[in-house]
């Protein structure tokens, strides 16, 4: 709720309108739809931006095998029980381990 706010239902993404002015006077909320993959790459760059960490499962079909084998060999991303968790240092550089895991690209049909 309020001016700027973002939210996610299902493969669609809404924004308010940023301005206070505008979402005062009712302006609609824009609709981004969004594919699944863009949602997993998203749920993986958020999950593993957290001390839970992401199920790998979950989101293997997004991971980069050679980047996920080269930060686990680097040891700043762990394997716990089936969840992947960066260490200290892992969040310290997220955005590079982050590069180094996900595949953002779509991939063609």
């Amino acid at each position: 709720m309020g001016a700027g706010a973002v939210s996610t239902i299902g493969l669609r993404r809404f924004r308010n309108p940023v301005g206070v002015e505008a979402y005062v006077a009712g302006g609609e909320a824009e609709c981004e739809p969004l594919s699944r993959r863009i949602r997993l790459v998203e749920k993986a760059m958020l999950g593993l931006r957290t001390t839970m960490g992401v199920r790998e499962e979950e989101v293997r079909e997004v991971l980069d095998p050679a980047g996920l084998s080269a930060m686990l060999a680097a040891g700043v991303v762990e394997r716990r029980y089936g969840t992947l968790v960066l260490d200290r240092r892992g969040m310290n550089v997220s955005n590079s381990v982050l590069t180094a895991l996900l595949r953002v690209e779509e991939e063609s049909s």
